[in-house]
C-alpha cells in the first residue's frame, strides 16, 4: 500500500487515513489529499520506497 509523507509536518500515513481536500469547486476530484496530522493539502503522490 502507498505511503505518503506530508511536506509540511513530515508525518507519514496511508491514503485511507487522509481526507480529500474540500477547499474549491473541484473538491475530491483534483487528486489532492489532506494530512491527518496537520491538515495541509498537497497532491497525492506516494513517497518512493
Amino acid at each position: 500500500m502507498a505511503e505518503y509523507r506530508c511536506p509540511m509536518c513530515g508525518s507519514t500515513f496511508q491514503k485511507a487515513q487522509a481526507s480529500g481536500c474540500a477547499g474549491c469547486m473541484m473538491a475530491r476530484s483534483c487528486g489532492s489529499i489532506a494530512c491527518p496530522s496537520c491538515g495541509y493539502e498537497f497532491p497525492a503522490v506516494p513517497e518512493e520506497a
